[in-house]
């Protein structure tokens, strides 16, 4: 999730510290990702908690659970953007929304590079 790169800078989500390892969080069938947007206000939050559930839903096994939230205080619209995020069947509409699946392949591509 690293090299995600942002819909709307040229950086990635890490160099933004829109997310990092401290807000990852692992158990035995649960993988939870806190996610921090640049700004109270982003318009891109909702989006870049898409592309991170797009980027663990295709990167692990069907057997973990995937949780990916906004960090608690960052954003306005917080409850909003996690109660979409939660919900299956609003998560499979946008990604059936071409314009919305070409932000995400754009925003996932070459987020595969391991750690130098």
């Amino acid at each position: 999730m690293r090299h995600i790169n942002d819909p709307e800078y040229p950086l990635t989500l890490e160099q933004l510290d829109v997310v990092n390892v401290e807000r990852c969080y692992v158990d035995s069938n649960t993988i939870r990702v806190l996610y921090t947007p640049t700004i109270p206000h982003c318009s891109m939050a909702q989006m870049i908690g898409l592309m991170l559930k797009v980027k663990l839903l295709r990167s692990l096994s069907g057997r973990y659970k995937t949780d990916v939230r906004v960090t608690p205080g960052t954003h306005v619209n917080e409850l909003d953007i996690n109660k979409q995020l939660k919900d299956k069947e609003r998560v499979a509409a946008a990604l059936e929304n071409p314009s919305i699946m070409r932000i995400i392949k754009k925003g996932i591509l070459n987020s595969d590079r391991l750690p130098l």
